[in-house]
This record gives structure tokens, C-alpha cells and sequence, in this order.
């Protein structure tokens, strides 16, 4: 049990540390204006609706690559085959989006994507170990 535990939390920690490469990278490449005061809402929405779609699939693709790595680190760490584990992290994956969205906008599509990302992405990273090798 404590095996499973750690397990998710480890992938959901790797997880967030690929999300946060992905954002960073985003960062370098779309920069926040020095004049663009975080607090003030209406001008970070105008700022994330004016973004190119190359900035949201960099998300997106950090998002699935973090899940992906996510899901292989239960399977390996948890050495289980039930997919308890990562469902659970995917459903905390995709919680910690939704609070995403609520704060920041986000495009309609872009909502939709990541909402059926997360679960799919860790099942996929669990299911590419093999148990026992």
C-alpha cells in the first residue's frame, strides 16, 4: 500500500516537473510582456487569448508527455498491475487543470483537450511497462 502511495505521488511529481519544462519553454518562447501586471486579470486574459496555437500544443504536448511518464513511474515504482493507481493520479492530474482553467482563460478546445488528456495519458505510460521486466 505505502508502494502504490509513493508510487502516485512520485509520478504525479513528475508529472508537474515536465508540465513546468513545457511552461518554461513556452515562456522562452512567448514571453510575458515586462509590462504586464499578473494581477490584473483582464490584461493576462487578453495575453492568453492572444497566444498562437503552437504556445497551447506545447501545453498540450508537455501535459501528455508528463502524464505518459507519470503512469510508467506508477507502473515501475507501485510493481502493480492494477489500474487503481494510475486512475487516481489521472483524475488528480486532470482536477489540478480544471483549477487551471478556472483561473486563468484558456480556448474552448484547448479545455476539451485537456480534459480527456490526463486519464488516457497515464493508462497509456502504465500500460507501456511490461510487470515483471
Amino acid at each position: 500500500m505505502i508502494r502504490r502511495i509513493g508510487a502516485v505521488l512520485s509520478g504525479i511529481i513528475a508529472a508537474v516537473l515536465l508540465f513546468m519544462v513545457a511552461e518554461s519553454i513556452n515562456n522562452s518562447l512567448h514571453p510575458f510582456p515586462k509590462t504586464l501586471d499578473l494581477k490584473d486579470t483582464k490584461a493576462v486574459g487578453a495575453f492568453m487569448e492572444a497566444q498562437p496555437i503552437d504556445f497551447w500544443l506545447l501545453v498540450l504536448g508537455g501535459w501528455l508527455v508528463g502524464s505518459i511518464v507519470c503512469g510508467l513511474l506508477i507502473r515501475i515504482i507501485g510493481r502493480t498491475t492494477s489500474l487503481r493507481s494510475p486512475l487516481i493520479a489521472g483524475i488528480v492530474l486532470t482536477l489540478s487543470a480544471v483549477l487551471n482553467f478556472v483561473l486563468l482563460p484558456h480556448p474552448t478546445w484547448f479545455i476539451v483537450c485537456g480534459l480527456v488528456l490526463f486519464i488516457p495519458g497515464t493508462l497509456l505510460g502504465f500500460r507501456l511497462v511490461k510487470q515483471g521486466e
